[in-house]
């Protein structure tokens, strides 16, 4: 019979403990008091280029897209870089579909932060197959990020590449310039 009446109490208890933890939650409360800022390295950029554009108008996250413009060395196949930034002011929150290579059929996205370094995000984007894109122009990927605390940061690409399919594999094209930027956080 006493065995019988603790469980209950028990499951009442535990559910007055969460209610009141839970309490003061509210998930439209903004998790920190910083303003993101971006600057371009390159505002007008030109054909064959890549550049990092601020694509949110939300002050306290950071929407990067990666945008290609006129890709005329040669048909896209997919992109391929590293971006590197300084993680103890930003932190990566996750990423958002492009849509410069979707119209030509299924995209596969891949990013993670490196475990060695922390502040350097692999990315990958590729069609499937060996579809291609002629004079891609547009985001293939964008990035969140979010603040960590206030401070500048700049925002590079590395061992970064725009790729080409052809029947016996992927090629890299020559002539792509890469631009990325910085962010200011304040709080």
């Amino acid at each position: 019979m006493q065995a019988t009446l603790v469980r209950p109490i028990l499951i009442v208890m535990i559910g007055v403990l969460c209610a009141v933890c839970l309490s003061g939650c509210d998930d439209d409360v903004a998790l920190y008091d910083f303003e993101i800022a971006w600057t371009s390295d390159n505002p007008y950029p030109g054909d064959n280029n890549v550049t990092l554009f601020a694509a949110s108008s939300d002050p306290d996250e950071l929407l990067l897209a990666v945008d290609l413009y006129n890709i005329t060395n040669g048909p896209t196949h997919g992109v391929a870089f590293d971006l590197v930034f300084r993680d103890e002011v930003l932190r990566y929150i996750g990423f958002e579909a492009g849509s410069v290579l979707e119209p030509m059929g299924s995209v596969m996205y891949q990013a993670s932060l490196d475990p060695q370094d922390p502040g350097r995000l692999i990315v990958g984007v590729s069609l499937t197959g060996n579809m291609t894109v002629e004079n891609a122009d547009g985001p293939v990927i964008f990035l969140r990020f979010g603040p960590r605390r206030s401070g500048t940061g700049p925002v590079t690409f590395e061992n970064a590449r725009i790729l080409t399919a052809e029947s016996n594999g992927t090629y890299p094209v020559s002539g792509i310039a890469w631009y990325g930027g910085y962010a200011t956080i304040v709080d």
